[in-house]
């Protein structure tokens, strides 16, 4: 079947055609008109037949079926490969995805089997990991809100509640109630989901491993990190050390980047995260000739304006052209401060070449470079745009796929079966 559906799509086609049965009644307008879809050769992974050679006695017959009598899954069938990321990848419908066989993603077969895998167990599970981990999300957000930085307790203060001496404190520090319950919800919810990251790391072996699940390693772990106290004066006051409000910028972001993840499975949503997806990977195949662009002027504002704060060293020469390319020039700033001022950090001592430079740098970065961006952008949402059905469908697929991998095989089993029947009129 996989062959087919990459080199002979219209021969899978037909396939699939054949995999359907229509009851006796024939008007498709009738209420007791039924169809039955035979799912035996689309969703095949607990098929044998890789297991029995052609010229075998079982060969075609029933006993190589893994399917009892109810067109249940047999209990003891076992799926053809453990690794769950590999079932998903070669799955036939994934394979559709890959070899853009829309007509055949579109075919009634196909849209059958994924409505019964999203309603049988897709759904459920999906929603209650999404409503999991959209309380996380929120309690960590209120925890950030409700904790006072670290920065802003007085320095004495602090250095008390570092060495657990709260009783040298210069008044009283109370932790605020939203973050002295929350924290042990961010940390049972963390927990959940890092155990539930381990179960699939079991499952896929070293195939589980890609930026998705690595970001969210980061985001339970810094979470945890962040909430946790170290000493008792710490889960009195609410006071965070230095270092773990600087993790706690890094989950609090990436668990808003993992909510976008989440959401990106929803179609009608999702195709904008594929937009932007598109995009930040032109962006990073150019990157390394802009990039270019910004040393290059960096480098030169750097040597005429060293004597300016914003130009200072070669680090903030790098930040201050990249924030000039966006539209932040600030011309009177660079150029006109010394006419109303006589300190040396607003004087331009290379007039010419300064002026020259600059100009160089309007036309290039602000308006070339710029542009060629935009127009980057374009292609890449107009080519999503163009193969926005085909994108909504993998959509879907992924989004059924992805709630089956993360099963174990004792309840995936479960939901596998041979032939389904529908009444589409009732």
């Amino acid at each position: 079947m996989r062959r087919l559906i990459r080199k002979m799509p219209e021969v899978a086609e037909r396939v699939f055609d054949r995999c359907l049965s229509y009851g006796a009644e024939k008007n498709p307008e009738r209420a007791d008109y039924e169809i039955t879809f035979n799912y035996e050769f689309l969703d095949d992974a607990y098929a044998r037949w890789m297991d029995i050679k052609p010229d075998s006695s079982e060969f075609g017959s029933t006993s190589d079926s893994v399917y009892e009598d109810d067109d249940k899954v047999a209990e003891n069938a076992r799926p053809y490969s453990p690794d769950s990321n590999l079932l998903k990848k070669n799955h036939p419908i994934m394979i559709m995805v890959e070899s853009n066989r829309e007509d055949l993603l579109g075919h009634p077969l196909v849209t059958s089997l994924l409505t019964h895998k999203w309603s049988s167990f897709g759904s459920l599970i999906y929603y209650l990991l999404l409503f999991i981990f959209a309380i996380f999300l929120a309690f960590l957000t209120g925890y950030i809100i409700e904790t006072t930085p670290p920065y802003l307790f007085n320095a004495t203060d602090a250095a008390s509640i570092e060495n657990n001496t709260c009783d040298s404190l210069s008044k009283p520090i109370t932790q605020a109630v939203l973050p002295k319950i929350g924290k042990w919800i961010i940390m049972a919810l963390a927990a959940f989901n890092l155990l539930k990251e381990l179960l699939q790391i079991y499952q896929a072996k070293l195939s589980y491993f890609g930026w998705t699940n690595i970001m969210e390693w980061i985001t339970y772990v810094t979470a945890l990190l962040l909430v946790i106290d170290f000493n008792d004066c710490q889960k009195i006051t609410g006071y965070r050390y230095n270092w773990q409000w600087s993790v706690g910028a890094i989950s609090i972001f990436l668990a808003w980047m993992n909510l976008v993840a989440f959401i990106q499975k929803f179609p009608a949503f999702g195709i904008y995260v594929v937009m932007f997806t598109d995009v930040l990977k032109t962006f990073a195949q150019f990157f390394t000739v802009f990039f270019l662009f910004i040393v290059a002027f960096a480098l030169s504002f750097f040597t005429v304006f060293q004597n300016q704060t914003a130009f200072k060293t070669v680090g903030h020469s790098l930040i201050k052209t990249a924030v000039m390319m966006i539209g932040e020039i600030e011309f009177d700033g660079i150029f006109n401060s010394r006419f109303t001022s006589d300190d040396v950090s607003e004087a331009v001592y290379m007039n010419e070449v300064s002026y020259i430079l600059f100009v160089i740098f309007l036309i290039v970065m602000t308006i070339l470079i710029m542009n060629l961006l935009v127009g980057l952008a374009v292609d890449d949402i107009k080519a999503v745009q163009e193969q926005a059905i085909l994108k909504r469908m993998a959509m879907q697929v992924d989004m059924a796929l992805d709630v089956e991998r993360i099963l174990p095989n004792v309840l995936r089993k479960r939901f596998y079966i041979r032939r389904k029947t529908i009444l589409p009129n009732k």
